[in-house]
């Protein structure tokens, strides 16, 4: 594809594949085309010349820099779960309130319209709605401005998690560094160069940049985030479930023992060769609920001794 504004050529020659498992960072010094390309990729924008295509019936969720899709005039709750007062991420359901700490949001604010929300809050809302969305691609346009620590880790956790395509813009170099497994660099001429890390393209645009622009684009590097060992959201309430969890597990093989017991005493022997394999089953379940519950402990353990 190629895309201009007026006599400025902004991608030249771009081609380029994004499948199914691959995380792609967009890199390079700001105004390079960064936003344009996913713009084009995500059929927002449209090139000069070329073509995008996508698989049939595939879905698509854009976080957009520009915080455009927000409706300012609604308010936190409304804006964090549009249609009842819980919601529903990856079949598991949490009430507006529970949500809302999650993002770092107090039960207060929930009546404060959106356009009153800071730049940052406006972002944990935006992460929200994506979290609540079901993709195959991901397009996201500098996520992680305006994001605090953890709220950085939760988006960190969750994209790290996502089945699907990845592509992301952001500044934050460990951010991309923990998150994307393919990286993109632009060139002065509007082309793109593959490499193996950020470090790589750094290197790079350091030994074909003078000097003094060199310095100028490292001083825009975010300084590093210490980083410590925490549960996650998931983690603490599937830590807080776990032990209900596991005596429904227990519960339920002891019902097949029964029926076990059941049979051998009356004579039904046809059925015993499916129960004895519902039991074996019932006995993974249990066993793998106890090993969960143990890696949880141990983690909790450490992020207390922290």
């Amino acid at each position: 594809i190629v895309k201009s504004f007026g006599e400025t050529k902004v991608l030249r020659d771009v081609s380029l594949e994004i499948c199914d498992g691959e995380f792609t960072a967009l890199v390079g010094p700001s105004g390079c085309g960064k936003s344009t390309l996913l713009r084009v990729m995500g059929k927002k924008l449209q090139p000069n010349s070329g073509t995008i295509k996508h698989a049939n019936h595939i879905a698509i969720q854009y976080f957009d820099q520009l915080r455009d899709s927000l409706d300012k005039d609604v308010s936190l709750q409304r804006a964090l779960a549009p249609d009842a007062d819980s919601v529903v991420v990856e079949g598991q359901s949490y009430h507006v309130i529970t949500w809302a700490k999650r993002f770092g949001f107090t039960p207060d604010q929930l009546r404060t319209p959106v356009g009153q929300l800071s730049g940052g809050e406006q972002a944990r809302v935006l992460l929200s709605a994506l979290m609540q969305q079901s993709a195959d691609v991901l397009f996201l346009d500098e996520p992680t401005n305006d994001l605090d620590i953890p709220t950085l880790e939760l988006l960190e956790s969750q994209l790290i998690d996502f089945p699907g395509a990845l592509v992301l813009i952001s500044h934050d170099r460990y951010f991309l560094a923990r998150v994307c497994t393919h990286f993109l660099g632009f060139s002065p001429d509007g082309q793109l160069t593959p490499y193996a890390s950020y470090d790589q393209w750094q290197s790079s645009l350091e030994e074909s940049t003078p000097a003094e622009e060199s310095k100028k684009e490292n001083r825009t590097e975010p300084q590093s985030r210490k980083r410590t060992l925490k549960l996650s959201f998931k983690e603490k309430y599937e830590l807080e479930h776990i032990e209900e969890d596991i005596h429904k597990a227990e519960a339920a093989l002891l019902e097949v023992q029964n029926e076990i017991d059941s049979c051998q005493r009356e004579g039904r022997h046809e059925s015993l060769s499916e129960l004895f394999q519902k039991l074996a089953e019932h006995q993974e379940a249990v066993d793998t609920l106890f090993k969960r519950w143990e890696s949880l402990e141990e983690k909790k353990s450490a992020v207390e001794s922290q």
